[in-house]
């Protein structure tokens, strides 16, 4: 007979006693025969080698992991990088709480296969069932024992993040214990589903497999139903698969603490149904409508506590790194309401299939939970569609189909309907997707403005914060208009060529494009009036002389407070310098070189000035250390008494010299001019390089640290005075250092790995031999 049968079977009487008193005493009576049932399901829990043996693996494995991720950490601080180390430790992939998360669905179904499997197998549930003790008291008391095991998992995470505390200066305390409270109220759902399937059978390995197999349902529920509206949503709301991740990484949202409480609770009022039905007689489609009206309530409950607007948030971590940036929030102002975000799927793009309807919500969660937080509701729908792709893998594979044949293919194989489909023609009809090269894109719709967020062609492929903030922002203010001048010889912008400037302004195709940063680009001819509208003008390196009439023109531009950027190259000193010579400026003839071992001498290595930081360029503050590599650059003289205010932004270095003319010393390679103009700052940079922004510059192998999409979005953030390209940057992390070296390591080894589980091993081994003498 089982010990907490006969410990229930000795307290009868007292429970009798208090059975019809006040309701206070009953409370007492319920609360202390719950603390009774707990206690003695503890008591069999240690004597059982199975837990002390899953303890010890436990601690083992947790010691690895620790000291793996540590050991990285102490050789990268060495190496001279900054790498947040509470992140790195206990967060990142291959981290701490990823592989105790990962290894929870292994740990508990063997603690729990034997809750009420062993009343079953050993026959005292009936004993137990016919004991004044409730069947209630018996659940949660069964449950809370689990929950006081469950603390000393967590004591060993506790003490994990208390030494890394004194091991790290600055150390992100509340990050840490977010994780620690993802991980324990997840290990606390997994009890309680843990018990319910113990109730279920008298076999404790059925009990344990039966266990993992509902977790990973519940794991798997969330790609269920996903092209049905509101099933998809329910569907998605069950899901425990990620349920934790978001307070693993420092956010802590209401949404997923209430999960863990309403579906620990359902499967507790489960196992309550599943023991009472020995109780009373009742037919089995009653029994199943109890279920049902159980499953039922905590899933509405759920789904409406899950609403954004119903929804709070804490961000745990330092300094808010899982909220939206100031600067997103101050471009989003004005943005509330319904967000309507439809996912335009070409079906024979390569990666179609990362948008197939079962990982809508992963997607919805991984791009626009963050800004669902700050604008209010979004909804995200996908759309497929056929057109001319950039897969030639596919058409190679596939010679003679159509791209009407193909496209049915791809329905057929992933299940989808070919009748929802549009055609090429209709794509281009409705959403004008040709001047998106029929890609996979993102249209967003607020009241009665649309745009675009865009895929990119680098690995990480999905958009991030700086271009899904950049395009939200369009819905409530105008972009930025850049205006590129040709008729010159300058650097075009629409053109694929080495030398031009498609791939920092207008390829779609880019992250770091302008296009994709609040801006709207377009080329002016010389002979045309420069619109009104335009906020930027740019002049990229002139191969002929100005005409006259567009430098009246670019003059009264300047005069009525409009912004320059002007773009020169070495030998084009005649064509810019009377241009210059009105705004205080003069290029010094010859081209800037940096001779080095191993690179040509013409690539010019750049830093950025102190003037360039107060003028608020962010490249240090991203912990960019890299250089802007500027292929052949001429330098600046600033002249005195100049009715702007210079400044350099990329300073001459002692290693660099002017060929031909070694004893001029420019003030600058590239320098950048404020004046209050008509109660606006008005702003010209000049750089003596227009090569920076080229494609083939953008292509160099070496040096591969090579800043310069940085450093040009930089420059178009102080003409544009802050507002675009929006500033998500963030101060940099406090925890960067680690007192300890790989010797000492090793030390930590040895305690983490041998001594407290040797101790353990004992002190279990004592305890079960004692146990077995008895």
């Amino acid at each position: 007979m089982n010990d907490s049968t006969v410990s229930m079977m000795r307290s009868s009487t007292t429970d009798t006693q208090v059975k019809h008193g006040l309701p206070p005493v009953r409370l007492v009576a319920a609360l202390a025969s719950m603390l009774r049932i707990a206690g003695n399901e503890l008591r069999c829990l240690f004597v059982s080698p199975i837990a002390w043996a899953l303890l010890i693996v436990m601690i083992a494995q947790t010691g690895i992991v620790y000291l793996n991720q540590t050991g990285n950490v102490i050789r990268w601080v060495f190496a001279g990088y900054e790498v947040p180390v509470t992140q790195t430790v206990f967060a990142n992939m291959q981290a701490l709480y990823v592989q105790a998360y990962g290894n929870l669905m292994f740990y508990l179904p063997l603690l729990t296969m034997g809750l009420i499997s062993r009343e079953r197998q050993h026959g005292s549930i009936r004993l137990l069932m016919s004991s004044p003790v409730t069947i209630g008291q018996v659940v949660l008391g069964k449950y809370l024992a689990m929950l006081i095991y469950l603390l000393t998992f967590a004591t060993v995470m506790i003490g994990l993040v208390v030494l890394s505390g004194t091991l790290v200066p600055n150390f992100d305390y509340p990050f840490a214990l977010s994780g620690l409270l993802g991980l324990y109220l997840l290990a606390a759902t997994y009890a309680a589903v843990g018990l319910f399937m113990s109730s279920l059978t008298s076999h404790q390995v059925v009990a344990a497999i039966s266990t993992i197999a509902l977790l990973a349902a519940l794991s798997f529920i969330g790609s269920v139903g996903q092209r049905v509206p509101l099933i998809d949503d329910v569907a998605y709301w069950l899901s425990i698969d990620g349920r934790a991740d978001l307070m693993r990484n420092g956010l802590v949202a209401s949404k997923d603490v209430i999960y863990f409480v309403l579906v620990s609770g359902l499967f507790l009022l489960f196992t309550f149904l599943k023991l009472s039905a020995g109780r009373l007689s009742e037919s089995a489609w009653r029994r199943g409508l109890k279920y049902t009206a159980a499953l039922t309530a905590v899933v509405v409950l759920g789904y409406v506590s899950s609403l954004p607007q119903l929804t709070g948030y804490a961000d745990l971590t330092r300094p808010d790194s899982r909220t939206l940036s100031v600067g997103s929030q101050r471009a989003l102002t004005g943005l509330d309401g319904t967000v309507n975000i439809t996912v335009l799927v070409n079906a024979l793009n390569p990666r179609a299939s990362l948008f197939l309807p079962a990982s809508r919500n992963s997607l919805y969660r991984r791009l626009f939970e963050q800004h669902e937080r700050q604008i209010g509701r979004i909804n995200m729908n996908y759309r497929f569609y056929y057109a001319d792709s950039e897969n030639n893998q596919l058409y190679e594979a596939n010679p003679g189909k159509s791209n009407e044949q193909l496209a049915r293919e791809f329905a057929e194989q992933n299940r989808l309907d070919f009748d929802d489909f549009l055609s090429q023609a209709e794509a281009d009809r409705l959403y004008s997707l040709g001047a998106e090269n029929y890609r996979n894109v993102y249209r967003v719709e607020w009241r009665d403005r649309a745009t675009v967020i865009r895929n990119f062609d680098d690995p990480r492929y999905f958009p991030a914060e700086p271009t899904i903030s950049a395009a939200l922002s369009g819905l409530v203010s105008e972009p930025l208009q850049v205006a590129y001048v040709y008729g010159h010889g300058e650097r075009r912008i629409f053109r694929a060529g080495g030398e031009d400037h498609r791939g920092h302004v207008s390829d779609v195709r880019d992250r770091y494009a302008l296009l994709n940063h609040g801006f709207e680009v377009r080329e002016v001819a010389a002979t045309d009036v420069i619109p009104d509208d335009v906020d930027i003008l740019v002049l990229a390196a002139p191969r002929s002389e100005l005409a006259a009439a567009f430098v009246e023109r670019l003059e009264n531009f300047v005069e009525s407070g409009g912004d320059v950027l002007l773009l020169t190259e070495p030998g084009q000193e005649s064509i810019v310098n009377p241009l210059l010579a009105e705004w205080g400026l003069h290029q010094l003839p010859g081209k800037v070189v940096q001779p080095k071992e191993e690179y040509p001498a013409q690539l010019v290595y750049a830093g950025l000035t102190p003037d360039a930081l107060k003028a608020g360029f962010e490249m240090p503050r991203r912990n960019l250390d890299g250089p802007v590599v500027l292929p052949g650059t001429a330098g600046f003289e600033l002249q005195q008494d100049a009715k702007f205010d210079w400044r350099p932004l990329l300073p001459w270095a002692d290693d660099m010299s002017i060929e031909g003319a070694s004893g001029l010393v420019p003030d600058g390679l590239a320098v950048a001019a404020e004046r209050q103009h008509g109660g606006q700052t008005q702003r010209i940079v000049v750089i003596g390089d227009a090569d920076f922004m080229s494609t083939a510059t953008r292509g160099l192998r070496d040096p591969q640290n090579k800043n310069n999409p940085a450093f040009v979005n930089d420059v178009f953030r102080f003409l544009a005075d802050g507002e675009y390209p929006i500033d998500t940057t963030r101060p940099a992390p406090l925890d960067t250092e680690i007192r300890l070296n790989l010797r000492q390591l090793d030390g930590l080894r040895i305690a983490l790995l041998g001594v407290i589980p040797g101790l353990l091993l004992i002190w279990s081994g004592w305890i079960l031999l004692s146990r077995r003498r008895r």
